[in-house]
């Protein structure tokens, strides 16, 4: 991080500058971003800083705190994600991976349903605050909130992947699973209902949001067991998601936008071991030199193109808003078959956090375990002028600076007073009330 600290001390801060004097003199009311980044680490960002090749991510250390985001695990992805939202450890939100056991030696896939406890959406939903929230894992079926719910079932492919998953990991545990059964219909991925339509309509398959090219279409020679075509779907997604979040965005302009982009992770899990030693390759991992810097500059690559999503997506946060940028796991080298990178020991237990706006200290490097992905729930809570709830298993985060005019209130037992509705359990009713609150405050046409 050092080496990181020296090259960003060097960058001009005129542009924050500018921006805060501006920000003083407009009325805006204060809205709160989270971008999740699945699989982002900070051993493949520090030398894409130090080389000034993430500018978005740059800015997001100057203008506010940032570091590693502590992880416990097992590193997977549902239950961290789960734990992000709602300040719970997974034995408390009960979100323990992509499986859970059913019957005598079946599995099914973990779904919203199974969350013991209030998300933020739900808690900000309650509250009468407007919902983005676009492909958060573990969100299908999707919830009933004033806003609109993308899940992470929604598009094109990525309800066969999660029964994939599910059927990789019922599998290692020696149980069935019945993949057909765990596939979603698109239709019944989204809330409401009405923006079925607009989610899922083609431009935003055909978006182009980012001057980066998809590299894994050119021809530069790769080793032979990666599947380009399977690399390439993973550029395209992220920056679909993009565009259908900033429609919710520019439509709704929610009090709370959450969005998940998972290609860093998915591209990671094939090309990760190039950007390490390759003195640690397996004998049926032989790269040609020229593969191996192909694959590095891909993987990097990908974190440029990231960071030029997250610039879309900031584009529409001013600095009066709450934006945080974090990760759920690190990334090291694990070879299974056509797989290069995973996050199973402690060498992948440190995510990535930024954290910018109004009452987050300037300029602070967090340290190792400072900051835990339980922290994440409460500190947007207390940012917000919100009570953190004793069933939290999270606390504030130090970089948000509480004083006599921005206290922290007392704590509240919990959140989850009023039930959770979701797509399937006879919404219609409640569904047609949100669609006419929502029309009336002019969020949706």
């Amino acid at each position: 991080m050092t080496l990181v600290m020296r090259s960003l001390a060097k960058l001009s801060i005129g542009l924050l500058i500018a921006a805060s004097l501006a920000g003083c003199f407009s009325e805006h009311r204060p809205r709160i971003l989270l971008l999740g980044i699945d699989g982002a680490n900070w051993k493949a960002i520090t030398p894409l800083l130090e080389q000034g090749r993430l500018p978005n991510i740059a800015r997001l250390t100057i203008e506010g705190s940032w570091g590693p985001l502590q992880v416990l695990p097992p590193y997977l992805s549902p239950r961290v994600w789960t734990s992000i939202a709602t300040g719970k450890e997974p034995n408390s939100h009960g979100i323990l991976g992509w499986v859970k056991p059913e019957g005598e030696g079946g599995a099914k896939l973990y779904y919203s349903n199974d969350r013991q406890g209030h998300a933020l959406w739900n808690i900000f939903s309650d509250d009468k605050k407007s919902i983005g929230l676009v492909n958060w894992l573990v969100t299908y079926p999707p919830e009933v909130v004033r806003g609109v719910v993308v899940s992470d079932h929604a598009l094109s492919g990525e309800s066969k992947a999660r029964a994939w998953l599910g059927a990789l990991f019922a599998n290692a545990q020696g149980r069935e699973f019945d993949a057909e059964a765990a596939i979603a219909s698109p239709a019944q991925a989204i809330f409401p209902k009405a923006w079925n339509e607009r989610v899922l309509h083609p431009r935003h398959a055909k978006a182009k949001l980012a001057r980066y090219e998809n590299s894994f279409e050119d021809e530069r020679p790769l080793p032979d067991r990666f599947d380009r075509e399977r690399l390439s779907s993973f550029f395209e997604r992220d920056q679909e998601l993009v565009s259908i979040a900033l429609e919710i965005d520019r439509t709704v302009e929610p009090d709370l936008m959450m969005l998940l982009l998972q290609g860093i992770d998915r591209v990671s899990h094939s090309l990760w071991a190039c950007i390490d030693d390759p003195a640690g390759y397996p004998d049926n991992f032989n790269p040609t030199p020229e593969e191996r810097k192909n694959c590095r500059d891909m993987l990097l690559g990908y974190y440029e193109y990231t960071d030029e999503l997250i610039g879309r997506v900031l584009d529409r946060f001013t600095d009066e808003d709450l934006v945080m940028v974090m990760s759920d796991h690190g990334f090291e080298s694990i070879f299974r078959g056509a797989l290069t990178g995973g996050h199973d020991t402690p060498d992948a237990s440190q995510g990535v956090i930024l954290a910018r706006g109004p009452r987050i200290e300037v300029g602070r490097l967090l340290s190792p375990n400072e900051v835990s992905v339980y922290d994440i729930a409460p500190t947007v809570l207390a940012w917000a002028g919100k009570p953190v709830a004793r069933d939290m298993d999270g606390k504030v985060a130090p970089f948000l600076m509480v004083d006599e005019d921005n206290p922290l209130l007392e704590p509240i037992d919990t959140y989850a007073i009023n039930p959770i509705t979701r797509v399937g359990d006879n919404t219609s009713g409640g569904e047609a009330v949100l669609m006419d609150q929502l029309q009336a405050l002019g969020y949706v046409d």
